[in-house]
């Protein structure tokens, strides 16, 4: 790693980095799906958000007022074999993207190719969360989007 150059220095960091954070999450959203979406739920309605999402100064200039519906995970049961198929999704993409990241840190100008897969599944689902966030007004897709997309650029 010595004859890296610092932005390959940074992107070995960085894939170290997401390597560790999607294998922690995975599991945490695997073991308790619904703390996730009660989190977001619980921060929705907190009053930074409301502020910039309804009082904030620039958007009421420009007339502007984003939605912020919840998901209302709150006290709902553990769910049917539907919602839990989701769930396993999910986690299988937090451990390839886990996988992936691992991968690319070992040797990043070898396996450069590698990144590919972890840009496009953040930009596919940030922009489906955007998507969803623009058809439905739910907070939970607007955190998505914050989320991945700055992983996708």
């Amino acid at each position: 790693m010595e004859d890296y150059t610092t932005s390959e220095k940074c992107l070995t960091y960085l894939m170290r980095i997401y390597s560790i954070l999607f294998l922690a999450v995975g599991y945490v959203f695997l073991l308790f799906p619904w703390f996730t979406l009660e989190a977001i739920d619980r921060f929705s309605g907190h009053c930074t958000i409301l502020w910039l999402l309804e009082k904030n100064p620039l958007f009421e200039w420009l007339h502007w007022q984003l939605r912020h519906g919840k998901v209302y995970a709150e006290g709902t049961p553990q769910g049917t074999l539907a919602e839990y198929f989701w769930v396993f999704l999910s986690f299988s993409m937090m451990m390839t993207i886990a996988a992936c990241s691992y991968v690319a840190s070992k040797d990043i100008r070898k396996n450069r190719s590698v990144i590919i897969p972890i840009i496009l599944s953040k930009l596919a689902s940030s922009l489906s969360a955007l998507t969803f966030y623009y058809s439905r007004g739910i907070f939970a897709h607007l955190a998505i989007f914050i989320t991945d997309f700055p992983l996708a650029s």
